[in-house]
């Protein structure tokens, strides 16, 4: 057996066995009460979404970019609704050009000029502090390196607050790559492309669900830049799940997993948020 499948073996048996510990947390679950029962709940749906994490794996032959956008998995008293997008679908604050990040000002309506120096102090901001700004440009922000959330966008100086809320769904930093999947990616992010305004947009909207065409083909149809957008996507994968945990409570989580070429372990998670109810998802009351 080749390496490859002898982790796919160890993993289904690790999710076999997670399997097992939620089944003993929901049973838990079952006979607990107030306080204890709360913790009890906490502790079932993350073992519950560990345990999805390591099925999902398998389920994809190792590839999470390949899952269906939607889907569900059920434990005794838990389930878990999920919803798969690439995360090559947002725009990466750390690996975005700056003409990109300010296409994705302007196309949740900031002002051009604005835009621009939005972008510009973001740049700025995610400079390498140990090398010297690039000739005959004047910093806008001190240097302070990679981003390593999207909340950081809130400490950087004179970027007015309703913008970074109003980009805040469309970008990351774990997107692995600085090109957008343009392929399935909001109408937002698409907008962000340089030269992709107007007419040109709404074609290019409904030209692109023709997934069997020639991408190079609809790429220069378009006039857009190829250094810009991927067809394949990211190999990072932005899982929201919805766990539901008997009839009474309620939790979500938003989780980026990657399989990494080469990389020793079979999958890595880039970003867990334990405290991610998606909008519109109301928690019944307890």
């Amino acid at each position: 057996m080749n390496r490859r499948g002898s982790i796919l073996v160890a993993v289904l048996l690790l999710a076999s066995l997670l399997t097992v510990f939620v089944g003993v947390a929901a049973e838990r679950l079952r006979v607990a009460s107030g306080a204890n029962r709360s913790a009890a709940e906490d502790i079932a749906a993350d073992v519950a979404v560990k345990g999805t994490l390591e099925r999902l794996w398998a389920a994809s032959g190792g590839r999470f970019e390949r899952l269906p956008p939607a889907g569900s998995v059920s434990y005794p008293g838990i389930v878990l609704d999920i919803v798969a997008r690439n995360e090559g679908e947002r725009v990466d604050l750390d690996l975005a050009g700056e003409d990109l990040v300010a296409g994705l000002f302007r196309a949740v309506g900031v002002e051009e000029a604005a835009a621009a120096r939005y972008a510009r102090r973001i740049v700025d901001w995610r400079r390498d502090p140990r090398r010297p700004p690039e000739p005959g440009r004047k910093p806008t922000v001190p240097a302070h390196g990679v981003i390593e959330h999207v909340r950081e966008l809130d400490a950087i100086p004179e970027i007015a607050k309703e913008a970074i809320d109003a980009i805040r769904p469309f970008v990351t930093v774990t997107a692995l790559d600085g090109r957008v999947a343009v392929l399935t990616a909001p109408r937002e992010v698409v907008a962000a492309l340089p030269g992709m305004t107007g007419a040109k947009l709404e074609a290019f909207m409904a030209d692109r669900t023709d997934r069997e065409g020639d991408f190079d083909a609809l790429i220069r149809r378009y006039g857009i830049d190829r250094d810009h957008v991927s067809k394949e996507g990211s190999s990072a994968t932005r899982l929201t799940m919805v766990v539901r945990i008997g009839s009474h409570r309620i939790r979500g989580y938003e989780v980026v997993v990657a399989t990494l070429g080469g990389d020793a372990e079979p999958y890595r998670i880039l970003s867990w948020n334990g405290n991610a109810l998606p909008a519109g998802v109301a928690a019944p009351g307890r």
